[in-house]
């Protein structure tokens, strides 16, 4: 017991490390609004309106990786973002800038009720705009 209260306090500290590094942004901050406004907004747009043209050009890396034939292949998957979206609002809880990424709390909140909590982290390569890259942690669903 004695080496497990020992090792907690270091286990807490590897379990922060990427957030050791973080400086949350302000709302009214340029970079904020340029993340918020020329990459999330849009892309939560494309998702609502099953535009995966659009959407494939708010997202790259592993996010791109993990849903390319989602996005190339399955002519279903515009209707099913229409459907699954439809009168979906999105709000960005929180950003933090962490070597070079922006880490964004999102959540998506449902007509009936039910949220769905994610954490997406965006990169801006060679002086693009600001792209969705990855999703940090997998959804955290609350239904009510």
């Amino acid at each position: 017991m004695r080496k497990f209260l020992f090792l907690l306090p270091l286990l807490l500290f590897a379990g922060s490390h990427e957030l050791l590094y973080a400086q949350e942004l302000c709302i009214n901050e340029a970079l904020y609004g340029d993340m918020r406004d020329e990459t999330l907004l849009p892309f939560f747009r494309a998702l609502r309106d099953g535009n995966v043209e659009v959407i494939k050009h708010y997202i790259s890396g592993n996010m791109y990786r993990k849903n390319r034939v989602l996005l190339e292949k399955n002519k279903d998957y515009p209707r099913f973002l229409r459907d699954f979206y439809q009168g979906a609002s999105f709000s960005v809880e929180r950003a933090i800038v962490a070597e070079g990424n922006i880490i964004a709390d999102i959540v998506i909140e449902f007509p009936q009720g039910s949220k769905i909590f994610t954490r997406l982290r965006l990169s801006k390569a060679n002086g693009q705009q600001w792209k969705v890259v990855d999703e940090v942690r997998p959804n955290l669903v609350n239904i009510r």
